[in-house]
């Protein structure tokens, strides 16, 4: 696998020329430390982050350390989704039982065919581009204007068997594609490395969750050391209620309003012990947007219409 740093800034910045771009440069370490660093060091800036691994081919303990500084730096408030491109040698021979509990981290195994390294910068620039509900996988909007997709073994994708293909899916892999009869180059999927059955099993999902969280705190920060009213038998008042649900919930608010979620509620139990916890507790829901990732049309001939 060759290392073309500069390419990759190239694709990122192609397909995203607003982007602001952090590149770092890190000797692999076994529990690829470097990656929560990074995030340190940009304040907690980066949405999304790509990885090219020159050194290793994918494994369970790289996509487990990934998501260990990912949850460490989602305690921490600063969340982020990872998106690795590990060294492959064979695409035949990919591990197909990763996917387990890692919702924040992606494994790119695709590269373009004008260059032979892996298109990070591609998935980057795109995914960058994109709102947060949006899938990297939407053909309308998500063209990476590459010439002929490679796997990163350097199999065209075009000689690939469907077999491995669906496998490599199922795996829960992410890579480049084309549609016969349509021009241009797509990702196959959005897939991260949860479980095909999580919540959180796209990217985007995990992105929208992760905006909800960071806004929902910007608007209740200002809230902390405010006084509380009860009732007179200890229940929150209701004007107490309707501030703090309205304040909790004008994250989520805002992004229903720009299309990111389809919807969402905040429950505060007003019997709660907040006089002896200094505590309020609240409960969000959102019902997300969803992806149509598939179409079934059964077409046919008939002697008549209905009406």
């Amino acid at each position: 696998m060759t290392y073309k740093p500069g390419y990759h800034v190239h694709e990122a910045l192609r397909l995203n020329p607003g982007l602001t771009l952090w590149v770092g440069f890190a000797v692999r370490s076994a529990d690829l430390k470097a990656v929560g660093d990074f995030q340190r060091a940009t304040w907690g800036n980066l949405r999304q982050l790509g990885v090219l691994d020159t050194e290793a081919e994918i494994s369970k303990a790289t996509i487990t350390a990934l998501q260990a500084q990912a949850t460490a730096l989602d305690e921490a408030w600063m969340p982020l989704s990872i998106i690795i491109a590990p060294k492959v040698s064979d695409i035949s021979k990919l591990p197909t039982d990763l996917a387990a509990s890692a919702p924040n981290v992606s494994v790119l195994i695709s590269r373009d065919s004008e260059a032979s390294a892996p298109a990070i910068g591609t998935i980057i620039g795109v995914l960058s581009a994109r709102s947060v509900n949006e899938s990297i996988a939407w053909v309308e909007r998500c063209e990476t204007r590459l010439t002929k997709p490679y796997f990163s073994d350097g199999k065209p994708y075009a000689d690939v068997d469907k077999t491995i293909l669906e496998n490599l899916d199922n795996a829960r892999y992410i890579y480049l594609r084309t549609y016969p009869g349509l021009s241009g180059v797509f990702f196959s999927d959005s897939h991260n490395m949860a479980s095909a059955q999580s919540d959180y099993n796209t990217i985007e999902l995990q992105r929208t969750m992760d905006k909800a969280v960071r806004g929902t705190r910007t608007y209740l920060l200002p809230e902390l050391g405010r006084p509380i009213y009860f009732n007179a038998d200890g229940t929150l008042r209701a004007d107490t209620l309707r501030h703090l649900k309205t304040v909790a919930g004008k994250a989520v608010e805002d992004m229903e309003r720009a299309g990111e979620v389809s919807g969402w509620e905040v429950s505060i139990d007003p019997a709660q012990d907040v006089l002896g916890t200094s505590t309020v507790e609240f409960t969000i829901h959102a019902v997300p947007v969803g992806i149509m990732r598939r179409a079934i049309v059964s077409i046919g001939y008939v002697k008549q219409l209905s009406e």
